[in-house]
């Protein structure tokens, strides 16, 4: 059953629009904002299954330059 999550990214300093370029760019990404306050991207995710997020997260934004920390939230409701 697919899985809908949000990835809270707080990028380094000057980095935030070479992140979002690049996280937009990652298949399951549905959407990307530049955001203010105490992240700096909020990303929608919609994958496979739950496992599959993580494996999303560590192996693609976690290798997007720019990216120094994330928080991920999985959408309780189902699709």
């Amino acid at each position: 059953m697919p899985v809908k999550a949000y990835l809270l990214i707080n990028t380094e300093v000057g980095r935030g629009d070479a992140v979002v370029s690049a996280v937009g760019g990652l298949d399951g990404v549905i959407r990307v904002n530049r955001v203010t306050g105490p992240y700096d991207v909020i990303v929608t995710i919609e994958v496979a299954d739950l496992h599959s997020v993580g494996k999303f997260v560590n192996n693609s934004v976690h290798t997007v330059p720019g990216v120094a920390k994330t928080l991920t939230c999985i959408n309780a409701r189902r699709l």
